[in-house]
């Protein structure tokens, strides 16, 4: 079998998008109730985001760097988006077991919905936290579970929403976050109550807010462009 899925990867990307697996573990180390439970939840956020999201755990890379390896072993890491003609993107799951790399692939139509410093995000968050405590699975389930949640927030909710769930599913951007919003409410209060000309200091604050977001979250792609959103609301 794993002969099998080696040969139909190095045939390139036309057979890899069309017959590869939604889940394929090179090295055994899910089991099959678990594979059913990940191909399930990707069949479930293809309908729900309408694209594809593939999985791939090979074998130990040797040392050798996780995209390197994928590339030189399989041959995958040149392909085009995932999915049929009619998405035309996609994504690629690539992780390395059982050192617990993780690495994803972002197919070009895909990039905005999904950009590469939020797919890092993901990996780093979501998935090598339950990587190091030797669970595959559940960093599996984690990172496409985030993917989902952040795809369908890019596409339905407003920036503030976006903003709010965001900060829900990271807590430890939250508190500052909060504070600067809190301490921002009071200069507010202050201004109004006992300031001259409060509107105009209301709207310098109201406008130093983002920035400051925007330039302490410089890995964080959803505040910084709530961020700019927000400028350029009170610009226009």
């Amino acid at each position: 079998m794993r002969i099998f899925l080696l040969l139909l990867m190095l045939c390139g990307f036309q057979v890899f998008a069309e017959r590869l697996p939604s889940v394929t573990d090179l090295t055994g180390t899910l089991t099959t109730e678990e594979q059913t439970a990940l191909t399930q939840q990707l069949q479930t956020l293809e309908q729900q985001n309408h694209f594809l999201v593939a999985v791939l755990v090979t074998p130990t890379t040797g040392g050798k760097n996780i995209k390197l390896a994928a590339s030189l072993r399989y041959g995958v890491y040149h392909w085009k988006p995932v999915g049929e003609k009619r998405y035309g993107e996609g994504i690629l799951i690539l992780v390395v077991w059982p050192e617990g790399l993780a690495s994803m692939k972002i197919g070009h139509g895909l990039e905005e919905m999904l950009p590469p410093e939020q797919a890092a995000q993901i990996v780093r968050y979501h998935m090598q936290p339950e990587f190091e405590k030797n669970n595959l699975f559940a960093g599996l389930t984690g990172g496409i579970e985030s993917i989902a949640q952040f795809t369908h927030i890019k596409a339905n909710l407003s920036p503030l929403d976006a903003l709010a769930n965001h900060l829900f599913a990271n807590p430890q951007r939250s508190l500052p976050c909060l504070a600067w919003t809190l301490l921002m409410i009071v200069a507010i209060v202050v201004l109004w109550r006992f300031a001259s000309r409060p509107r105009r200091g209301i709207w310098m604050i109201s406008m130093i807010t983002p920035m400051v977001w925007f330039f302490s979250f410089q890995d964080d792609v959803i505040i910084r462009r709530v961020s700019v959103v927000w400028v350029m609301t009170l610009t226009y």
